[in-house]
């Protein structure tokens, strides 16, 4: 009787990992809080943006920063500053890829 206990309480936890595990990519990553500075330099690292935004799921408004696959949360307003940056920077490609370098 008490293995039988000990297997269905194995079974049960088993299938609540499982669980948890495939429902973490529906679960959405909302920034929390902006109130960090954003340095300048990770500005200019940017390799993506995306703008949270406190209709949906998530509480605040964000600009969420994409930087070698880690991301950072920022004030709104940082958005013209970071759009900018990368506009720039496509047009240096694009500069580069034009003249063969």
């Amino acid at each position: 009787m008490a293995l039988s206990i000990q297997a269905l309480l194995l079974a049960l936890s088993l299938l609540l990992w499982v669980f948890l595990l495939t429902c973490e990519g529906a679960m959405p990553k909302c920034c929390l809080y902006t109130d960090r500075p954003v340095s300048s330099k990770l500005l200019r690292r940017a390799e993506k943006i995306e703008v949270q935004s406190s209709g949906g799921v998530c509480d605040i408004n964000a600009l969420i920063i994409h930087v070698k696959g880690k991301k950072f949360c920022a004030h709104l307003p940082k958005k013209e500053i970071l759009t900018k940056i990368l506009k720039r920077r496509s047009g240096k490609k694009r500069m580069k890829s034009r003249l063969g370098i």
